[in-house]
């Protein structure tokens, strides 16, 4: 009988614990969505975790020193952050930059899925050991947009990693029979109303 009860109250302790773990990654992506939404760059760049600031570590490595061959063996979605970036930054903005202000710099230039979390939630929350992942949920439905969490020292923060391969294949489709320097320096224009000089091509160090 006192082995049965140990059992129940141990029993107990994991599903209380679980509980809590599923609510607070609701709560770490209300808040991430709300600073997406609400164009909260450097709040949102907060809830990443080592996996993202690592992939936006590259993308700085690359803003500063890639040249134009190094450039062109990049994805699209990577060339055209490094370019957006040189293009909409000074020298010494850039040399300012750390990942995580790069993280904010692109929220802040439209980056994030701004419109697919407006109005979303999380649906069924699955927790295996130190990662988590649910469906984004959306008027009601579940869609094809999953998000992973991983939770590093108490704090579970969210891998934004999967959206950027995923990333390629819109860019790709968005190309429509142009080449991909041609739609980038497009996409440029179109954002600053400035057309992109030659110099962006060139590493900054």
């Amino acid at each position: 009988m006192k082995t049965s009860l140990c059992l129940f109250l141990l029993l107990f302790s994991f599903f209380l614990h679980a509980q809590d773990n599923v609510s607070t990654i609701n709560e770490v992506f209300t808040s991430y969505q709300a600073a997406v939404v609400n164009d909260k760059g450097i709040e949102a760049a907060q809830y990443l975790d080592s996996h993202s600031i690592a992939y936006f570590n590259k993308i700085l490595e690359n803003v500063r020193s890639a040249d134009s061959v190094a450039l062109e063996s990049l994805s699209l979605p990577e060339k055209f952050n490094v370019l957006m970036v040189r293009h909409l930054s000074t020298k010494k903005e850039i040399m300012a930059l750390t990942p995580q202000k790069l993280a904010a710099f692109n929220y802040t230039h439209g980056w994030g899925g701004k419109d697919d979390l407006q109005d979303a939630t999380l649906g069924k929350v699955k927790i295996k050991n130190n990662t988590a992942s649910a469906p984004l949920v959306k008027d009601g439905k579940k869609t094809d947009t999953t998000y992973t969490f991983y939770l590093e020292g108490s704090e579970w923060k969210i891998d934004i990693t999967p959206f950027v391969h995923e990333g390629e294949k819109d860019f790709q489709d968005m190309l429509q029979g142009k080449s991909e320097n041609e739609f980038i320096f497009g996409m440029l224009e179109l954002m600053s109303g400035k057309t992109p000089s030659r110099s962006i091509w060139k590493k900054v160090i």
